[in-house]
């Protein structure tokens, strides 16, 4: 009976741990999120999609070593229209002018590598039980 209790506290404890870490990966996705979404969408204004926006939703996920989320981009081709799933309702000219674009490459890319490089190195730390 010992050792069931000794094992429940264990459990108590790393689950304990889990959310907190979890919760903290949540908040670095939604920060970087941000960042990549209002990159491309500035660089959105410039490829002939004047009011078209992106936006990034954190879509809960069972519990697993990658965090209690994923990310999906959602898309809006133009103003007045509510954001999607890139997916499901982007064109494959909106695709093209998005992924063509000069400058959205650069600014993008480096929020979009900044974002993974964050939530990776994260979610090291969260499987090998380090605090960062």
């Amino acid at each position: 009976m010992k050792d069931v209790k000794a094992l429940e506290r264990a459990e108590k404890k790393a689950l304990e741990n889990y959310h907190a870490r979890a919760a903290e990966l949540t908040k670095r996705r939604e920060e970087a999120g941000k960042r990549l979404a209002n990159a491309v969408t500035e660089e959105m204004q410039t490829l002939a999609m004047k009011g078209a926006r992106m936006e990034t939703a954190l879509v809960p996920n069972p519990p697993s070593a990658s965090g209690s989320e994923r990310c999906e981009f959602l898309i809006a081709g133009h103003a007045g229209v509510q954001t999607r799933s890139l997916q499901k309702v982007a064109s494959g000219g909106e695709l093209a002018r998005i992924s063509s674009g000069e400058s959205i490459t650069q600014s993008a890319l480096d929020a979009a590598r900044e974002m993974l490089d964050e939530c990776e190195q994260y979610k090291l730390n969260l499987s090998s039980g380090e605090s960062t």
